[in-house]
């Protein structure tokens, strides 16, 4: 375990939960439901993790291809991606910003990537994970 997430109790004078998870935490964020939303990077993948609201249990919601996680989805690849931002709407559609040095992070028709993409140099990602 690398994070630790705590939610403060409703008194706040004391912590409703406090969970590890195998992941570096950039930022996180609450929506309506109780539900954390948290973005991370973990053996150099960009991952989005979902912790309910009473802190039980959490999952990562997407991997690097863009799917929910199962632990079969093959590795990232060579370079790092990070996420960096997390925002959750009104709506709970789950927003995403991070970059990435991989060289083949997937995209979506009609994306383009840097012309100059090595491992040393970085893209900026974003994407929504609708509810």
């Amino acid at each position: 375990e690398r994070g630790l997430i705590r939610k403060l109790n409703s008194n706040g004078n004391g912590f409703a939960y406090s969970r590890g998870i195998p992941a570096e935490v950039s930022d996180i964020a609450a929506g309506r439901q109780g539900n954390v939303f948290a973005t991370a990077s973990s053996a150099q993948e960009l991952r989005v993790l979902k912790i309910s609201p009473d802190g039980r249990d959490f999952k990562f919601a997407l991997s690097f291809n863009g799917t929910l996680k199962n632990e079969a989805d093959p590795a990232s690849g060579a370079g790092a991606s990070v996420g960096m931002a997390v925002a959750v709407s009104p709506t709970g559609s789950v927003y995403v910003g991070g970059y990435s040095e991989s060289l083949n992070f997937p995209t979506t028709n009609g994306s383009t990537r840097s012309l100059d993409t090595r491992a040393c140099s970085q893209d900026a990602v974003f994407f929504v994970i609708q509810p």
